[in-house]
């Protein structure tokens, strides 16, 4: 990265930080930076069928095999670079034919001039060609060396596109698994209730047919069964809908989704220590991208300003040359050229400084896509951290509420049986106590989500270089 780039880098860093409630700034980078969170996703995520499916996810997933191929492409991008430092030497072989007008220095000069014995040179002369051509470009002012080290950067970048993608892939699934265990944590809470509902409509209906209430309860209760059972069509719906969207993400067409049956309170994933600096975007994919490629657009503007430079080229060729394919075994067929060109512009140079134009215009939106990218980053984590605070506090109080009003169901259930509570007011409670449910399910799996958002904002268990020495990866090789 160039020094101006990393000082204005810095800089925003600087004032982006200090307002952070501890530590002190640090470069992104340096052998002073602290070591960044890194958590591997088979640690991170105890479910052990979440963690097999992430696996089958990441050996299929239609998303990694599109990056792959553009690490491909980088790769090649890279050997393509390295081969323009280097001399190509090519294998020739050759024919042709030529005839030169009569009123011309070579025809006049051929006209019975002997080729070989007593034969004279043809008036239409063919030529046989058999050897070996070389052109190199001597890499006077570094413009290859910059385009190479483009291609290094992008090939850097390309990879950290496959670290991204994991991340995402790895955080979409965990958050539709636990969406999952939600839905069906409330469909059995929705059971239940329709369960306790039927138990309560036949007292009622008892209790109408001695007199002690009166048709108006029973449809009370009949209609609060159905509001139930609509309830659960809707839950089956966004089960539908949320195991398609799992598949999708699994790269296949259709199938169940396998998932344990663990109550809500189990679901607790494990709390990573971060303190908000800049040091822990170190493994956010999204910040080594745009650094890579500012690195890269650095290095095209300077090979964009060794193109107004002269270039010194060299070729050279070698084999055997006769006018009759017989001839070329011959040893006077020998024939060589060496020669080089030193080419530089002078007039008409709009093109290259139109291309200079570009390159300095690209590296100044990769900078500040690359700033961007460290505020996008601090401000994700600042809110992951803050809204796992607030859900835990908010679940918490949630959790006190369910177990009051699971207290107050069976205190009116036992007072409506003894006659002395009325049909509404166990109504009213046993509502309220099944939306508190559904709403500390809802809760969880926020909170969840919020410590699953910690972890893709942190980068996820994901390093750029070493791609290839952790989860398979389709086509990266």
């Amino acid at each position: 990265m160039k020094p101006q780039a990393l000082a204005a880098s810095c800089l925003l860093l600087a004032a982006l930080t200090a307002c952070r409630s501890s530590g002190a700034t640090q470069p992104l980078a340096g052998p002073e930076a602290p070591t960044a969170v890194l958590v591997d996703w088979r640690e991170f995520f105890g479910d052990e069928r979440l963690r097999l499916l992430i696996g089958q996810a990441l050996e299929a997933s239609p998303d990694l095999e599109v990056v792959s191929q553009r690490l491909r492409i980088a790769q090649a991008g890279l050997v393509a670079a390295d081969g323009a430092l280097r001399p190509v030497v090519e294998a020739v072989a050759g024919a042709s034919m030529r005839r030169f007008g009569r009123y011309t220095m070579d025809g006049a000069g051929n006209a019975g001039t002997l080729i070989i014995g007593d034969e004279t040179v043809p008036v239409d002369l063919p030529d046989y060609r058999l050897g070996f051509q070389a052109s190199w470009e001597l890499d006077l002012w570094g413009r290859l060396r910059s385009l190479r080290a483009a291609a290094v950067s992008r090939l850097a970048a390309a990879r950290e596109e496959i670290c991204l993608v994991r991340t995402s892939l790895i955080s979409a699934l965990a958050e539709a698994y636990y969406s999952l265990l939600g839905l069906d944590e409330s469909r059995a809470l929705i059971e239940d209730m329709i369960a306790v509902q039927y138990g309560a409509l036949d007292t009622i209906r008892e209790q109408r047919r001695i007199g002690m209430a009166n048709e108006l309860s029973v449809r009370q209760f009949e209609a609060d069964l159905d509001r139930l059972r609509a309830l659960l069509v809707e839950v089956e719906l966004a089960k539908i809908q949320q195991e398609a969207a799992f598949n999708l993400l699994l790269g296949r067409p259709g199938g169940a989704i396998e998932r344990s049956a663990e109550p809500v309170e189990t679901w607790i994933l494990p709390e990573i220590e971060v303190v908000l600096e800049p040091a822990c975007l170190l493994n956010r994919p999204e910040v080594r991208i745009a650094e890579h490629r500012l690195v890269a657009a650095d290095a095209d503007v300077e090979a964009a300003r060794a193109a107004f430079l002269p270039s010194l080229s060299l070729g050279a060729t070698l084999g055997l040359q006769a006018f009759r394919p017989e001839l070329l075994s011959r040893a006077d067929s020998f024939a060589y050229s060496v020669g080089g060109d030193l080419v530089g512009p002078l007039f008409n140079r709009a093109a290259i400084e139109a291309l200079l134009e570009a390159a300095r215009a690209e590296q100044a939106e990769a900078l500040v896509l690359y700033k961007q990218a460290i505020v996008a980053g601090l401000l994700e984590v600042d809110q992951q951290l803050r809204s796992n605070r607030q859900l835990a506090e908010g679940y918490a109080i949630k959790a006190r509420q369910v177990t009051q009003l699971t207290e107050a169901v069976d205190a009116a259930s036992e007072l409506f049986r003894s006659g002395s509570a009325t049909y509404l007011e166990l109504l009213t409670v046993q509502q309220a106590a099944l939306e508190a449910r559904l709403e500390l399910v809802e809760w969880r799996r926020r909170q969840v989500t919020a410590a699953i958002g910690l972890y893709r904002a942190l980068g996820g268990g994901s390093r750029g270089l070493e791609v290839d020495q952790g989860d398979p990866v389709p086509g990266a090789t």
